[in-house]
């Protein structure tokens, strides 16, 4: 059995730049990250955020980012861009896409408004 020496350990950072298809992150450990994401989901981090990085082939990999759980049930998730976009899928079964409702019968129900 083979023993490893200087195993890197998972850390956190800062996203610091997100542009022209690369990541890095204002941490200690890395310069330029690559990006995991469940299997159908594409995703770039903003700057600012902060990631959670992994070990992986000699260096860092970003895994995600923290999340909120504002607004959510147990069981719900949300989607959402950084532009404000968002779908949001409900323990109804209701799908909410930027405050438009879908019922599972299919009736759509739009945003309400506020008052002012």
């Amino acid at each position: 059995m083979t023993t490893m020496t200087n195993q890197l350990d998972p850390c956190t950072g800062r996203i610091s730049a997100s542009a022209e298809g690369k990541i890095t992150a204002a941490a200690d450990c890395c310069d330029t990250l690559p990006l995991f994401c469940p299997s159908g989901l594409r995703c770039f981090p903003k700057e600012g955020e902060q990631g959670f990085l992994i070990p992986f082939g000699g260096g860092y990999a970003l895994l995600g980012t923290a999340a909120s759980t504002q607004g959510l049930n147990p069981g719900e998730l949300i989607l959402e861009s950084g532009g404000g976009a968002y779908i949001h899928l409900k323990n109804t079964g209701d799908v909410v896409i930027n405050g438009l409702a879908i019922q599972p019968d299919g009736t759509v129900v739009p945003p309400q408004k506020e008052d002012t």
